[in-house]
């Protein structure tokens, strides 16, 4: 049997990480604002016919009469795209499909001709399934940058990676959980700001990985 090119202290291993929360499936990444545009990284955890819908936040939340009756909306299965797409003034739609497993079924989307210090919304389509992935149970917004000639306050929450496991006594491997109020916190602290913050910088080392293969695929500015 061939000896595995991975060290037993590696996050590849992952079944071996005890996690309280289910694994994350389809997700999302914003980032590379500017005033005027968003870069969006999409994981669907399976390849198909998918759709981005990005949308003005403030003005489909008052059509649609308020969040809770937004959420109800975007969880009706099956919900066809005309009906979605129907409730969501100026929204934006980017078609996108996933063949196969070949990139960890990621895909990154450029949005551009966005309005400067807007708030959007978005959401995760499936077109194959009519019904929303991400974005429905909890609802994703993100802010654009105000323009480079405005002066205003800008608030930020920043935060690094962090080893969320220390290594167990018994085993000699990193499968001990820790240190997990901090994230808990974390939450607490950016739910409570979520108005006023602009933005959230998670920095990290990701770049310091070593040459991992089935590392590539997260790569962010693929």
């Amino acid at each position: 049997m061939a000896e595995s090119k991975h060290s037993p202290d590696t996050f590849i291993f992952k079944a071996d990480r005890p996690w309280p929360n289910a694994r994350l499936k389809a997700s999302a990444i914003v980032g590379h604002a500017t005033s005027g545009s968003a870069r969006v990284w999409l994981r669907t955890a399976r390849p198909g016919e998918f759709a981005l819908l990005t949308f003005p936040w403030d003005a489909v939340l008052e059509a649609a009469g308020g969040e809770a009756s937004l959420r109800s909306f975007l969880n009706a299965v099956p919900l066809p795209l005309d009906d979605a797409t129907a409730l969501l003034p100026d929204r934006r739609l980017d078609e996108f499909e996933v063949a196969d497993f070949a990139n960890d079924t990621t895909c990154v989307i450029d949005l551009e001709g966005l309005v400067p210090d807007t708030r959007y919304g978005y959401a995760l389509y499936a077109r194959d399934m009519e019904r929303v992935l991400l974005g429905h149970n909890r609802l994703r917004r993100f802010r654009t940058p105000p323009a480079e000639d405005e002066k205003r306050a800008l608030q930020f929450a920043l935060f690094s990676c962090h080893m969320p496991y220390a290594v167990h006594e018994l085993f000699g491997k990193r499968t001990e959980l820790t240190n997990f109020d901090m994230w808990e916190f974390l939450g607490a602290t950016l739910k409570c700001h979520e108005n006023e913050v602009d933005l959230v910088i998670a920095g990290g080392d990701q770049k310091l990985l070593p040459d991992e293969e089935v590392m590539r695929s997260w790569y962010w500015d693929v």
